[in-house]
């Protein structure tokens, strides 16, 4: 991920405090860099927002200056609370308190949010935002944590604006690999490892589902299985199969272009995170149909109608070979993930969040 702002929006810190009018109706604070950060996954929607100014704290190369960074920020909000006020809206990327000024609030979820003590302070959130007589307002990824907080009582209106595709082009409809004679699929994680791998067990890095128990079953001499990422020690053994093809880890730009090329994008993970993962909402801005397991986190796939979803590495496996052999066609998939990917674009979602407040 790229650590730079393209938004003409985004003010540095020490600019902002001497600037004597506000330019936007609304305000966040935000702290970029390589180690930490408010939320990395904030950064490409934020990037897209043209009503709300960014004022930024930069990181540094230096950890112990990043920490500083990190605890000023509380600090800098109660300091320059009167002039945040002047605002229409605050987007607030914590749910502390004492954080809370006196303008319509946002609170920005780093989805998700499931225990007792987080919903406590959600609650206590919302309550100081109405007891000085404004509105606030929550944003989370999925209808699935918004229907989560709703039944938990948290009484704030919640808007879902889900992750977006970094994919700068719509893509086109393009033909089946099986008629040039190979199938290419793919699976894209910035690490991929498996049993014996450093990040072994990790709930969004091991791909051990996929190159030990999928992989070995699919049969099709024409499947291509194509991985992008960087690979662990024990994994890189599944490239001895000539069918396998490793890229490496690339940047994202060079991702969104290489995407569209392939045929069907895997998500082959077995553990629920109840969000809405990244790389579902990237393969569906390159236009590819999606072979995943049945899940919360790929509920998208069945409501988007765009892809397979599966209840097993065997079902899974037989799936892969029997679209290979072109027993079944993901044509009507692709279709409906070309239209969807529109509504799926960080351009789009950046819209829908700066009007919540018109």
């Amino acid at each position: 991920m790229s650590n730079k702002f393209q938004n003409r929006n985004v003010i540095p810190w020490y600019f902002w405090i001497s600037r004597s009018k506000n330019e936007s109706r609304g305000v966040v604070i935000y702290f970029l860099s390589r180690r930490y950060g408010t939320s990395p996954r904030f950064f490409p929607l934020y990037n897209e927002l043209r009503e709300t100014d960014i004022v930024l704290f930069r990181g540094s190369r230096f950890p112990g200056v990043d920490r500083f960074y990190l605890k000023l920020l509380p600090f800098f909000i109660i300091c320059f609370k009167r002039k945040l006020e002047k605002y229409d809206y605050f987007i607030a990327l914590n749910s502390n308190p004492n954080l809370v000024i006196s303008t319509n609030m946002i609170l920005n979820l780093d989805d998700p949010l499931y225990s007792v003590g987080e919903l406590a302070a959600i609650k206590n959130w919302e309550n100081c935002v109405r007891n000085r007589g404004f509105t606030s307002s929550i944003v989370c990824t999925t209808k699935y944590i918004h229907d989560y907080l709703k039944s938990n009582e948290v009484i704030s209106s919640i808007h879902v604006i889900p992750q977006g595709h970094s994919s700068v082009e719509l893509p086109n409809i393009h033909e089946s690999s099986t008629s040039k004679g190979n199938l290419n699929f793919v699976y894209i994680s910035p690490t991929i490892d498996v049993k014996g791998d450093p990040h072994e067990g990790h709930n969004m890095w091991d791909a051990s589902t996929l190159l030990l128990d999928i992989w070995p079953r699919v049969t099709a001499s024409n499947a291509r299985l194509h991985l992008i990422g960087r690979l662990g020690q024990n994994a890189s053994l599944s490239l001895s199969d000539s069918r396998v093809i490793s890229y490496g880890l690339i940047s994202i730009k060079e991702c969104s272009t290489l995407l569209p090329n392939f045929d069907v994008a895997l998500y082959p993970r077995v553990h629920d995170n109840a969000w809405f993962p990244q790389k579902l909402v990237e393969y569906i801005g390159a236009g590819l149909p999606i072979l995943a397991f049945d899940l919360i986190d790929t509920n998208i796939v069945s409501q988007l109608n765009v892809g397979l979803l599966v209840k097993n590495a065997e079902e899974f496996a037989r799936t892969m070979d029997e679209i290979s052999c072109g027993l079944l066609s993901m044509e009507d998939f692709q279709k409906n993930t070309v239209r969807a990917a529109p509504d799926y674009s960080w351009t789009a979602l950046a819209e829908n969040f700066e009007s919540i407040f018109q």
